[in-house]
């Protein structure tokens, strides 16, 4: 059957809703001080060294290095439960299956702005290069979704021979969602977690099969 949709999904905020280090940063953590400590070093006062973590700037041994000599903890320690953690990201079942669902009629794409551990460990933990038609991180192409014209966008276009207006993007980003509308597709920005992401794929579903 040809396909002549595409779905844009994000990831973080929209299909998974855990962090880096989770374990730490979590309430029942018997370590949650240096999750806070992480949270406050690297996500509060290094907002450049995100930026650059995103654009494959920086890799995420650079970062833990960073945060070992910054909090004086242990490089192994850190980084091994910083592997661990990426390896072990919740994907609810629930998402996977209205995934599956929608790539019966339509291309599903994963294009999440995230660091080069999504690629090199969640992705393939977690067996999402089955799940997806095309995955795009923002650190492996050198840029964000809303940079360069939208050419992480346009470049699924081109690729799968899809007009902009046959395409959907669910995302837990206001910017990046009225982005994607100036270019001329459709969007939805999730404001409440899951709930929202299932509710926007079901009418998602239905519209593409009322075509």
């Amino acid at each position: 059957m040809k396909k002549n949709n595409i779905i844009f999904l994000d990831w973080d905020g929209t299909l998974c809703f855990d962090r880096f280090w989770q374990s730490l940063r979590s309430e029942d953590s018997n370590e949650i001080i240096l999750g806070q400590k992480i949270n406050d070093v690297l996500f509060s006062d290094n907002r450049t060294l995100i930026n650059e973590w995103m654009r494959g700037l920086k890799n995420s041994e650079q970062i833990n290095e960073f945060l070992s000599e910054e909090l004086q903890i242990d490089s192994k320690k850190l980084w091994d439960i910083f592997l661990q953690d990426c390896k072990s990201m919740y994907f609810d079942q629930q998402l996977q299956k209205k995934i599956e669902q929608l790539r019966i009629n339509s291309y599903v794409i994963l294009v999440t702005g995230n660091m080069d551990c999504f690629s090199r460990f969640t992705v393939p933990a977690l067996g999402l290069e089955r799940v997806f038609d095309k995955i795009i991180n923002s650190s492996d192409l050198g840029y964000l979704k809303t940079e360069k014209d939208g050419e992480t966008f346009l470049t699924c276009l081109r690729e799968f021979n899809i007009p902009l207006n046959k395409t959907i993007l669910i995302d837990d980003s206001f910017k990046t969602c009225e982005f994607f509308n100036s270019l001329g597709g459709r969007s939805c920005v999730v404001k409440d977690g899951k709930n929202d992401t299932l509710r926007f794929m079901e009418d998602a579903y239905k519209m593409i099969n009322e075509v």
